[in-house]
């Protein structure tokens, strides 16, 4: 997989969950994150259950509304979790703030 992808090394899940919590349960108690407001509904909860229970900190912000990503972003949240149709939003507010 990761020579097709050009990368350095790759990991498979049986799902996105799976892939999605290995992230958040690297993360270290303390560490924050920004999580989309309408996201997967199990993914969503664990965060709030697990995640919060782990000493993550979760803010789930309008991934539609760059000022409130950008407001996020500049209280250096180290994580910005999202789905891949909210990419090219993301890589919008990135250029909008370089």
């Amino acid at each position: 997989m990761a020579e097709l992808e050009n990368a350095v090394d790759a990991r498979l899940f049986a799902s996105g969950i799976a892939a999605a919590t290995t992230v958040f349960q690297a993360l270290k108690p303390g560490d924050s994150v920004i999580a989309p407001k309408v996201m997967y509904w199990a993914l969503r909860k664990w965060l709030q259950t697990f995640g919060v229970d782990a000493g993550l900190n979760v803010r789930f912000v309008d991934t539609t509304n760059l000022d409130e990503l950008r407001v996020a972003i500049d209280e250096k949240h180290p994580l910005l979790f999202g789905w891949k149709h909210q990419v090219t939003r993301f890589g919008q507010l990135l250029i909008l703030q370089q």
